[in-house]
């Protein structure tokens, strides 16, 4: 089943049953970001910014990026926040070690997916 996330309550509520979640390996593409975990993954197809202990360590469009992003590995998730709460497609997802911070183009195609074997759902923001 898939849940296109009008807004963040859900998620966050989900969450909270099941973080910590380590992330174990880190893709990286053209600027598309995927964590993943036992049995998770958060794909974030729009922009995106890792804020570690307060600094930018690496967004979607830097240099580098795909070297700077293997230094998720080891890192928790720990929940979601949303800045709107009628709009999902903005996202802080909380890390052990700071933020992902996702914005949306507005356009109406999904920013961000997160999976979790458990829930039986896909989470979609837009």
């Amino acid at each position: 089943m898939i849940s296109l996330v009008a807004n963040g309550t859900s998620l966050t509520d989900a969450l909270r049953t099941l973080v910590p979640l380590r992330i174990q390996a880190v893709e990286f593409n053209n600027g598309t970001l995927v964590l993943i975990g036992e049995r998770w993954s958060l794909a974030v197809v729009g922009e995106w910014m890792w804020i570690r202990e307060g600094v930018l360590e690496t967004d979607w469009s830097q240099a580098g990026a795909e070297d700077t992003v293997w230094n998720l590995c080891g890192v928790h998730l720990l929940g979601a926040e949303f800045s709107d709460p009628v709009f999902a497609g903005d996202c802080s997802f909380r890390l052990s070690d700071g933020t992902l911070e996702i914005r949306s183009d507005r356009t109406g195609w999904e920013t961000w997916t997160f999976r979790h074997e458990v829930l039986g759902i896909i989470y979609v923001g837009c």
